[in-house]
């Protein structure tokens, strides 16, 4: 296995692109038949039932502070507890590049280590996120502080 590359999925969330580590990811799914449910926890956008199985699908918002405009796919990402479903607008593409395409960011998520970088996608830029670190955020493990501002 060449370590010196990797396999990113390219996420739109809103207006903005994110780019996610295709190992820290199970799957995508259509999302066209999330459920409302009364009391969900803040966060969650209701219920997709997938596989057989009921899962809580969650805005990445409180994490990636993009709100999700029109959620049409689910991605499962994994963590430590499972699988959490996270909704996307859209999956744009799957880019395979050298590690050493993706740009540090200065002054944004220093050291909390949700955003890994930055990569070019065509004419475009997406933001490179840590799956692991967006589900145990999403889950509850920690909140993360809007770019720029104090800890």
């Amino acid at each position: 296995m060449n370590t010196d590359r990797c396999t990113l999925l390219i996420a739109r969330v809103g207006r903005e692109r994110f780019a996610f580590d295709v190992a820290g990811i199970d799957e995508a799914a259509d999302a066209v038949a999330l459920e409302s449910v009364p009391q969900l926890p803040a966060g969650a956008m209701g219920l997709l039932r997938w596989r057989g199985v009921a899962h809580t699908v969650w805005s990445p918002e409180r994490a990636l502070h993009v709100s999700v405009e029109s959620p049409a796919t689910v991605l499962f990402i994994r963590s430590g507890a499972g699988r959490v479903a996270v909704a996307v607008d859209d999956v744009e593409d799957l880019v395979t590049l050298p590690r050493s395409a993706i740009r540090a960011l200065a002054g944004i998520d220093e050291g909390a280590g949700l955003v890994l970088g930055g990569i070019r996608v065509g004419n475009s830029f997406a933001t490179v996120v840590d799956p692991g670190l967006l589900a145990g955020v999403l889950g509850g493990a920690r909140a993360l502080a809007p770019p720029g501002s104090a800890r």
